[in-house]
């Protein structure tokens, strides 16, 4: 098959999976898990009601602060606020996809990429998870700072900063990266730090003006106080696949094991981010570790290592490795197909609660290695 005609047969079929894709998500789904657990939590908050419930299957483990932002989704139609989260997630993948592969994007590349590894037929790598989001935002503002060094672009990356670990606290691991292109010049780190201190303020005040003062310390406490009881359950689920879950289940390692995980990651990549600023292997790696060392790896987790594996793999240009660029996607398909039904439930649980995922990961980036190392 000549070249015209394999863009065809891809976009075709890519077309036939996104359609799939939203028929399956917005017919057969019942919901977003992620908004959920957000919207939730923001509902709680309005009503005074704690938003930290350890019996949640799901609970909701963010900062105040972000639960405080969420409030803003209640006044709007779920159908409105599912439908804008959603066209935020798939502006996301395009986004992250761009920056990426830079002048090597093309849209075979990214389909292809995306029909691998972001499949609709891998269930937990759904429409509406908030990964790829804060994988394209982080990767997009410290991209954007380094190429248009002004006072805002500094500002912006330092408010994106505190934004992003709001979200998802393990997006700590993401920071050194963001800033590693700010570093030399005195001018812009201020800015950023600027920025970060002004987000902060802001959330700050709107809180305080909502709740007060007295509220806002028993929330942090309460906060605090729930983060090693929500670590300690998810640590011994079945479906947790990190490297702090395989060593409390084998090893019997303490929730504080995990923290102390996160803080040597976050050492290892500050390291790397200092010597090798904005190096786009240093990002993946950022992404490796946050989720391997997070006490709460799940399979969605994974979606953004395996898209960034995939599209690069396909981006392979003619010389070099191109005979090798499916090597790093074959654990990648073999992933999906033995956490699928495939297994069952015994088995799946069995092959996932004995590292099985991370062995994949593991092969995959052996070969992922050598193929970023020849790009850089």
């Amino acid at each position: 098959m000549n070249s015209g005609k394999s863009r065809i047969a891809i976009a075709v079929l890519a077309i036939l999976l996104f359609f799939y894709w939203l028929w399956r998500c917005w017919v057969l789904s019942t919901g977003r898990l992620d908004l959920e657990i957000l919207t939730t939590a923001a509902q709680r908050l309005m009503e005074g009601v704690s938003p930290y419930q350890i019996s949640d299957h799901a609970e909701h483990t963010k900062p105040p602060l972000m639960t405080w932002v969420m409030q803003g989704a209640l006044f709007f139609p779920t159908v409105w606020v599912r439908l804008a989260w959603d066209l935020l997630s798939i502006l996301a993948l395009v986004v992250l996809g761009r920056q990426w592969l830079g002048e090597r994007f093309n849209w075979p590349v990214f389909l292809t990429g995306w029909m691998v590894s972001y499949g609709p037929w891998l269930a937990e790598m759904r429409l509406g998870q908030y990964n790829v989001m804060l994988a394209a935002l982080a990767l997009s503002a410290g991209s954007s700072e380094a190429r248009h060094r002004a006072p805002l672009r500094s500002t912006l990356l330092g408010g994106v900063a505190v934004f992003e670990v709001l979200m998802k606290p393990t997006q700590l691991l993401m920071v050194p990266w963001m800033f590693s292109g700010a570093r030399k010049s005195l001018a812009r780190v201020t800015f950023v730090i600027l920025g970060m201190v002004l987000i902060s303020v802001i959330l700050t005040v709107g809180y305080v003006h909502q709740w007060g003062w007295s509220s806002f310390a028993e929330a942090h406490a309460q906060w605090l106080a729930f983060l090693p009881q929500s670590t300690a359950k998810h640590l011994l689920r079945p479906d947790n696949l990190g490297i702090p879950s395989l060593a409390a289940r084998f090893l019997g390692a303490a929730p504080e094991f995990a923290n102390a995980a996160l803080l040597l990651g976050l050492v290892m990549i500050s390291r790397l981010a200092w010597t090798r600023p904005l190096s786009r292997t240093v990002f993946f790696y950022s992404q490796v570790l946050a989720v391997v060392l997070s006490p709460m790896a799940w399979r969605q987790n994974y979606s953004v290592l395996f898209l960034l594996i995939a599209w690069e793999s396909f981006a392979a240009q003619p010389q070099g490795f191109h005979r090798l660029r499916w090597l790093p996607v074959a654990p990648l398909i073999l992933f999906q197909c033995l956490t699928s039904d495939l297994l069952g439930v015994e088995g799946y649980y069995f092959f996932a609660g004995h590292g099985g995922p991370l062995a994949l990961l593991l092969i995959s980036l052996i070969f992922f290695s050598f193929r970023l190392r020849w790009r850089e």
